[in-house]
């Protein structure tokens, strides 16, 4: 064999071997695709039109699985980890629950994903979905046992617990579609209240209780001139149905025609205006401004809902527990035919309220309900005190009346909790009802990344 004719031979051989190659590959390749299709992966749900081209590996708890969590099985694309070959990026739609892979201009990418358990956050968010937030708190609380805990009470309550909770969300926004730290204020949330009264023998419901964040500044509770009651008195009335606290902060009293019981315009908070508020002992008042403070517009106020409040009291309060205080704010005792109730939107915090926000420190939670409020404020109980979230360093009003008395209540001071008569000064901190179709839809309760409310 001359020299050109083996170099044509050995062309052609090199020729033919890359055919093989090529045709070796393919059939690779193919093989590959059959096989983690029919194995670790599984093609998208719909969101991609040519499913030949994209492959899922799904990661349970780090176990490979062939499948993707359920909707309800307490799971969410962990992003941190999940990625896709090719640039792609994947996420996971929880409404439609299911997966979708952004920037996909590739054919044959691969997205490996992992699921894991979803933190309290997550599983709270994805059940407002279904549109009930005070349900999804209650069904996810095992998930955020740090910060939220049953109050055991008849109603068992749902409460957040601790010196400083992710319980903060925005409210009262100049526009909620788009909320800030400078549209918003911040509000805190309470907890879930079960069987809350709508109305006198209305049904119950299990609402979202919030409390502002800061006061609105300090007025009397009431300081009508001769109070009510059997004598007369300059330290004004601890019937909350018609103080002037109360007329402040609700609607409908924007012209009060009893001057000489009521005095000045009322509603400035609700309306957010400005005006003359009480403040000081026999009908003391000064000037105030709501304007920048006050409810700003009916999308907040749409969202309140109007409940009967239980404004019953008691005679004696130093040896009552949170539960005590929870028991006497539900009862018939009120001061000569005071109202036991008040059917409105906004009110003050229950002395409750501020008791079961404890989780106890090193005490313990357990400890701290069994001891009365009152012990709180020594060494040995100290704890209790500065593990509730709602002790402050300030004098504040609770809604809870001295049922022995026309005109005392109790107020929570840095010191400790003491009757105070409704005409002293003291701080308010607007407390609402959230109506049932509002819902949390995004955020974790953190005070850089706050509750954001919408209406379904």
């Amino acid at each position: 064999m001359n020299r050109e004719s083996f170099k044509k031979n050995h062309k052609k051989a090199e020729i033919v071997l890359f055919v093989i190659c090529c045709i070796l590959l393919i059939m690779a390749v193919f093989l590959y695709s059959r096989y983690v299709r029919n194995h670790n992966f599984s093609d998208t749900n719909g969101i991609i039109e040519n499913s030949e081209n994209l492959y899922f590996a799904f990661y349970v708890d780090d176990v490979v699985n062939k499948t993707m969590p359920a909707k309800d099985s307490g799971y969410v694309l962990d992003t941190e980890k999940s990625f896709c070959t090719n640039g792609a990026i994947p996420s996971l739609n929880l409404e439609n629950w299911s997966i979708k892979v952004d920037h996909l201009t590739t054919a044959h990418t691969r997205c490996t994903l992992y699921f894991r358990i979803a933190t309290f956050s997550e599983s709270f968010i994805q059940c407002n979905l279904n549109g009930n937030s005070a349900q999804c708190f209650l069904d996810n609380a095992s998930l955020n046992e740090n910060e939220l805990a049953y109050d055991e009470t008849v109603d068992n309550n749902l409460r957040y617990i601790g010196s400083n909770p992710n319980n903060y969300v925005y409210f009262n926004c100049d526009d909620y579609s788009n909320p800030s730290k400078d549209t918003c204020e911040l509000w805190r949330i309470i907890g879930v209240m079960n069987n809350v009264e709508l109305g006198e023998g209305s049904s119950k419901s299990s609402l979202i209780k919030l409390i502002r964040d800061e006061p609105v500044g300090s007025y009397s509770w009431d300081n009508k001139p001769y109070g009510i009651g059997s004598s007369i008195s300059n330290y004004g009335s601890n019937d909350w149905s018609d103080s002037r606290l109360m007329m402040l902060l609700n609607p409908g009293y924007e012209s009060v025609s009893d001057s000489s019981l009521y005095g000045y315009e009322g509603s400035l908070y609700y309306n957010a205006k400005s005006g003359t508020c009480y403040s000081g002992l026999a009908g003391a008042s000064v000037s105030c401004d709501f304007t920048n403070t006050g409810l700003k517009n009916d999308a907040t106020r749409n969202m309140i809902e109007n409940v009967l409040w239980k404004t019953g009291g008691a005679a004696s309060f130093d040896n009552l527990t949170a539960n005590d205080f929870y028991v006497s704010e539900r009862s018939n005792h009120v001061y000569n035919n005071h109202a036991l109730d008040w059917n409105g939107k906004v009110a003050l915090l229950y002395a409750s309220d501020f008791g079961f926000a404890t989780n106890g420190g090193s005490l313990g939670r357990d400890s701290c309900l069994a001891s009365s409020l009152y012990n709180w404020y020594t060494s040995e109980y100290l704890e209790c005190l500065t593990n509730s979230w709602l002790y402050t360093n300030t004098a504040y009003w609770t809604l809870l009346p001295n049922s022995s008395t026309s005109d005392a209540l109790i107020q929570i001071l840095g010191s400790g909790y003491v009757d105070g008569r409704a005409a002293e000064v003291r701080e308010v901190f607007p407390t609402i009802y959230l109506k049932s179709e509002v819902v949390i839809s995004e955020g974790d309760g953190s005070v850089s990344n706050p509750f954001v409310l919408s209406r379904n």
